[in-house]
């Protein structure tokens, strides 16, 4: 397990690659837990594959070329109330899950990206609050489970 903390607002992790790799890459089982950071660039702005866990909170991902986070082969993706906001660089897809993984995502901001959320391949997420703008499709769903979370009060 990794966890990457942020000191303040200015915390940034930058693309070194010209756009090339994945700016963070998360596989074979492993946790990573970012918080309170700005992720610059990437092909991807965090890909993680293979039973890996990534979990969010109050962390934005710009610039990306390609996807802001790419989950895949059975990984699990966390979004915390603190949100992520995703702005791309005329990127293919702001949050894309696939090949049976899962997620729970409590905010998103999504914008400049082709496709704000796609989940495919037996993959299922729970949302909670969303917002996708400047895209040609907002939510595309395959074979797969979008499910909006609804709060219930029940009173005695």
């Amino acid at each position: 397990m990794v966890r990457l903390i942020g000191a303040d607002s200015n915390s940034t992790i930058k693309d070194n690659s010209s756009n090339n790799d994945s700016l963070i890459q998360v596989d074979s089982g492993s946790t990573l837990i970012l918080d309170n950071l700005t992720l610059e660039g990437g092909l991807n702005g965090v890909y993680g594959t293979r039973n890996s866990n990534v979990l969010f909170d109050n962390v934005n991902i710009n610039n990306f070329t390609n996807r802001g986070i790419s989950i895949h082969d059975s990984s699990y993706l966390g979004v915390d109330e603190g949100g992520v906001n995703i702005l791309g660089n005329n990127a293919e897809r702001g949050i894309n899950l696939s090949t049976g993984s899962s997620g729970w995502i409590y905010n998103a901001v999504i914008s400049n990206v082709k496709r704000g959320i796609t989940v495919y391949g037996g993959s299922m997420t729970y949302i909670k609050n969303f917002n996708i703008t400047g895209g040609e499709v907002g939510i595309s769903v395959g074979a797969s489970k979008f499910l909006k979370f609804l709060e219930y009060y029940f009173e005695e």
